[in-house]
């Protein structure tokens, strides 16, 4: 090893130590990550906010209104605050939508829970490697409460109606995440650590994978767990980076023409669908609550799952 590199190294594993001080569960990845990366496809990234401008809109307070019942969280009909103009251009402009009445699952689907779709004849089995990669995060136990994981958009979409549900849309998983006044984490405005969710802390992982769900007791204003770590969620818009600029500000469902990968970018046929709330292997930045990022809807990854909205 040449002196330059380790010295790069030595300073790595500096800057990587987290506040809580325990470090005994935390891994060093193979490679020093870039601290913007969205853990999603190759690609996905959005640039930075430079053409971003408006005001702040909502408190950013954790407003408690949490009721959830047999694993299921009722979200009351009303506004809320989508979006920021404090970090990413997709994620811009901060504004008000209001919406109907739903609910949302309190916790990500399970590999139990979805086996028992499969089981139905309702769902097609992961691919066999992703069991063999869940079983390695729990050195070979249960992976029953673990977060089902490769399951593409069509697949996610089976489960929530075997489940009785569909997916949320992007506004609906926004709103169940950040409550009605724009909180900036789901569970408040204290920044996140490896004793509130499951995320990567730049060289370091909080687990080298995902946990049970529920594992963490941070929850959003509704009650639910989750949203942000441990895996990625589909939600049912496809991805437009320039959404939030002309979008329906009741009941939105995202738009099915004319998308931009980019903001400022060429209109192209829309294709990908948003995915949200991070994941083991993101940074904080990509665990915000209104953080956004893509997926195309025929791939799958082991740092993907599903959460249902009714």
């Amino acid at each position: 090893m040449t002196p330059l590199l380790a010295l790069v190294l030595v300073l790595g594993g500096c800057n990587g130590k987290s506040d809580t001080g325990d470090d005994a569960h935390r891994k060093q990845p193979e490679s020093d990550p870039i601290e913007g990366d969205s853990g999603g496809p190759e690609g996905s990234e959005t640039e930075e906010d430079v053409f971003c401008e408006g005001p702040t809109v909502g408190t950013g307070e954790l407003v408690d209104s949490e009721a959830c019942s047999d694993g299921v969280c009722p979200v009351a009909a009303g506004e809320f605050v989508m979006g920021s103009v404090m970090d990413r251009v997709d994620e811009c402009p901060s504004h008000r939508v209001s919406l109907d009445a739903f609910a949302i699952d309190q916790f990500e689907v399970t590999w139990d829970q979805h086996d028992a779709c499969v089981e139905a004849g309702q769902c097609e089995a992961p691919p066999a490697h992703c069991r063999t990669t869940a079983e390695g995060w729990v050195d070979g136990g249960s992976v029953a409460n673990l977060p089902v994981v490769c399951v593409d958009y069509s697949a996610a979409q089976a489960y929530c109606t075997f489940a009785g549900g569909r997916l949320p849309t992007e506004a609906e998983w926004e709103k169940a995440a950040r409550g009605v006044e724009g909180t900036r984490w789901p569970w408040g405005s204290e920044a996140p650590t490896c004793d509130l969710t499951n995320y990567r802390f730049v060289v370091w992982y909080c687990h080298e994978g995902a946990v049970d769900v529920g594992s963490y007791d941070a929850v959003t204003a509704y009650g639910a767990k989750d949203m942000a770590g441990n895996v990625w969620e589909w939600t049912a818009d496809h991805y437009d980076a320039e959404a939030y600029r002309s979008s329906d500000r009741d009941n939105p469902t995202g738009p099915t023409t004319d998308c931009h990968e980019s903001v400022g970018g060429a209109v192209v046929p829309c294709f990908d669908r948003v995915i949200r709330g991070g994941a083991y292997n993101v940074t904080a930045t990509n665990i915000r609550a209104s953080a956004r990022s893509r997926m195309e809807p025929d791939q799958y990854d082991t740092n993907l799952g599903i959460r249902c909205a009714y």
